[in-house]
């Protein structure tokens, strides 16, 4: 059963951590993600980590003003990029497969970058055009004159 549709099926939210925090039986950071366990008490709740290659996973309790539930129902689609390839690369046993994730992760950050440059590109040029008309279809035709050159 793949991950998304295990989330789908099962939709238990997704909690995530607005702080560090560090306890002897467990360490938290910031954005990190967990699966709360036991919130019968409204203060302190019952949550697990997620493994990594360095760390299992580790349960224990922590303040639940420390969490806050994602939007969503915890989509696999609403995650970051960064937050899906950790996952990824966590599941991952051999290096030419650990690579090609690598690659498609940082070739798809790369493309979201540029689309993100190209809208910003966009509402330049609607701004310059809706400030002063005239001047530039005047640059837009130098523009277009000096490409034929």
């Amino acid at each position: 059963m793949t991950r998304l549709l295990k989330v789908l099926l099962y939709c238990q939210p997704v909690y995530v951590a607005v702080a560090d925090y560090e306890s002897p039986e467990l360490k938290v950071c910031e954005g990190q993600f967990l699966e709360v366990l036991d919130q019968t008490n409204p203060h302190m709740w019952l949550v697990k980590t997620k493994p990594t290659k360095v760390n299992p996973s580790r349960v224990g309790w922590m303040p639940a003003s420390y969490l806050e539930q994602k939007e969503g129902g915890g989509l696999v689609d609403r995650r970051s990029t960064r937050e899906v390839f950790r996952e990824d690369i966590i599941q991952i046993t051999n290096k030419p497969a650990e690579a090609k994730v690598k690659r498609r992760y940082a070739l798809g950050e790369l493309v979201e970058a540029e689309k993100d440059y190209i809208n910003e590109l966009s509402d330049l040029i609607e701004q310059a055009e809706a400030e002063d008309p005239v001047k530039f279809r005047i640059r837009l035709q130098l523009l277009e004159s000096s490409k034929s050159w």
